[in-house]
């Protein structure tokens, strides 16, 4: 999953914004950020993948997919005034 969004965002004119943040305590990959600045407008796009223990800590009911590390979070930021757009941590 993590190879799919990395290559069609950087098809699509996203920059990696830094480092993937590698592993989550159970060994599942755990997010990608990527940048993309349209005249003086910066825009986030975060790929972050869920584990059951963080739906459960967020008190939300995690569906089967995320036994089998399947789930994940697609969220896109940009600030109104233009300012410098993030990834969460």
């Amino acid at each position: 999953m993590a190879a799919h969004y990395r290559t069609v965002a950087e098809q699509e004119g996203w920059k990696p914004a830094r480092p993937d943040q590698g592993s989550s305590n159970d060994g599942q990959f755990a997010g990608l950020c990527f940048t993309r600045a349209e005249g003086d407008r910066a825009t986030a796009l975060d790929v972050y993948f869920l584990t059951k223990e963080i739906l459960e800590a967020e008190e939300r009911k995690p569906g089967p997919e995320f036994g089998s590390g399947s789930g994940y979070r697609v969220e896109i930021t940009a600030a109104a005034d233009g300012s410098p757009a993030d990834c969460s941590d």
